[in-house]
């Protein structure tokens, strides 16, 4: 079971972020000119991120991303993979959700194959649901911890 919590304002403060994604790589998605934005143009689209460094799953127990769909605001369906140095992408590392546009944190701590993944290198995010967005913007994937609070 995850924890998917849509965020309204900003990035909270207690998130520490340990590594982040930029987009590497495209599939049935075609880059809007002159925007950031990609136009969704067939039945299997995703955006790959590859991380500036490679990430402890034991150390991080967050994903973050925020995904804009323009003026539609329904839930959009999503699936994401993680990758680590050795393995292929596959459906046992990866997470099936529904989210709403705008800022998702998704708690990955308490999923098996998180836990026993070692160092992502890379996160691609599919969407499993191009008509309800066909034109979206997903910036960067940050991995991140919630900071401890020391005890009072």
């Amino acid at each position: 079971m995850i924890h998917i919590r849509n965020i309204r304002s900003g990035k909270p403060k207690c998130f520490i972020s340990l590594g982040h994604g930029s987009p590497s790589g495209i599939n049935d998605m075609t880059k809007v000119e002159g925007s950031e934005a990609y136009r969704i143009s067939g039945s299997d689209p995703f955006v790959m991120f590859t991380l500036t460094n490679h990430v402890r799953t034991l150390d991080a127990s967050q994903l973050v991303f925020e995904l804009n769909c323009g003026e539609k605001k329904e839930p959009v369906q999503v699936q994401v993979f993680w990758h680590s140095a050795g393995t292929v992408l596959s459906e046992a590392n990866s997470v099936r959700f529904v989210t709403n546009p705008g800022i998702t944190a998704i708690d990955l701590s308490l999923l098996f194959s998180w836990a026993h993944a070692g160092a992502v290198t890379a996160v691609r995010v599919d969407f499993d649901s191009p008509s309800v967005c066909p034109v979206l913007t997903i910036q960067s994937i940050p991995l991140v911890d919630i900071a401890k609070r020391s005890p009072v």
